[in-house]
């Protein structure tokens, strides 16, 4: 029931930030849409070597294999999933930068006011 929850507000999270950007322009929606999709890949492909890595390191603790075997699996899962962030977040700052840059985005800066007016303070 967590992850559903997890995946639940993740994915809100990116229907959230594409009708948002909608409403500044077309180009901040493709940007938008882009990001949350290449994100998505990019958890997915990491939560798939997760749940390998537990189920067959949960094989080997039940099959009452060597300590250290187990510790050599761990630690081969832990270099993969290493490799994937790494190259992840290599491609991260080289794609996303160059998807602004394309883009050509003009985000207005609006004071965020909450729906709170400023009062002019009073003397004590």
């Amino acid at each position: 029931m967590p992850l559903f929850i997890n995946d639940l507000f993740r994915y809100l999270l990116y229907f959230i930030d594409t009708a948002m950007a909608g409403h500044l322009s077309s180009h901040a929606m493709t940007v938008a849409g882009l990001a949350g999709l290449s994100n998505g890949i990019m958890i997915n492909i990491l939560f798939g070597l997760s749940a390998g890595c537990q189920g067959v390191l949960a094989r080997s603790w039940g099959a009452k294999r060597a300590r250290e075997e187990i510790e050599n699996l761990f630690a081969q899962f832990l270099i993969i999933g290493l490799i994937f962030g790494l190259l992840f977040f290599a491609i991260y700052h080289v794609t996303i930068p160059l998807l602004l840059e394309f883009s050509s985005i003009n985000i207005p800066r609006v004071p965020l006011s909450f729906g709170v007016r400023a009062s002019p303070t009073r003397g004590c």
